[in-house]
């Protein structure tokens, strides 16, 4: 059970048998109510910080990734973080999403996650991911148009 105090001097709330006499002459603020207690600073932290990666998965980095291999340190940035957070996964939840020029949030993974850093497959599948989406998004179509393409070819797969 959490810890608590009473916070006095409140004009709702529980009534405070010590305000009696302010009661009765008039004063409004004569409730108290029961508050969490704020935790100390330095103290063990109990709920997982959320945390949110966004990358960019524009057509330039794709494009210009032969000259300054801007795709290749990100990708290596994503994986940084990843292993940063190696091992304290009771500590923070992560997702990471990307943004292009068509579409503000795609999903590359959601919080719902175990151990991501520990697994290289994993690892490999996301760059991968970032790579894909980033060439995908060369091609002049928009969001609608892209999700429509990829709708009919879950429907009709190719033979």
């Amino acid at each position: 059970m959490s810890e608590y105090e009473r916070e006095r001097h409140r004009t709702t709330g529980d009534w405070d048998e010590r305000k009696l006499i302010e009661g009765i002459i008039g004063e409004k603020s004569i409730y108290k109510y029961r508050a969490d207690v704020p935790p100390e600073p330095g103290s063990p932290q109990t709920k997982a910080k959320r945390l949110r990666l966004v990358v960019n998965l524009s057509a330039s980095m794709y494009r210009f990734n032969g000259v300054d291999n801007r795709l290749e340190r990100q990708c290596e940035c994503v994986l940084m973080f990843l292993e940063s957070l190696a091992g304290f996964e009771h500590k923070f939840t992560y997702d990471i999403v990307g943004h292009s020029g068509d579409e503000h949030s795609i999903e590359l993974i959601r919080d719902e996650h175990e151990s991501m850093a520990e697994s290289k497959s994993i690892n490999r599948l996301l760059v991968s991911n970032i790579r894909d989406e980033s060439k995908q998004m060369l091609t002049p179509i928009s969001g609608y148009e892209r999700e429509l393409l990829l709708s009919t070819q879950e429907d009709h797969p190719a033979v």
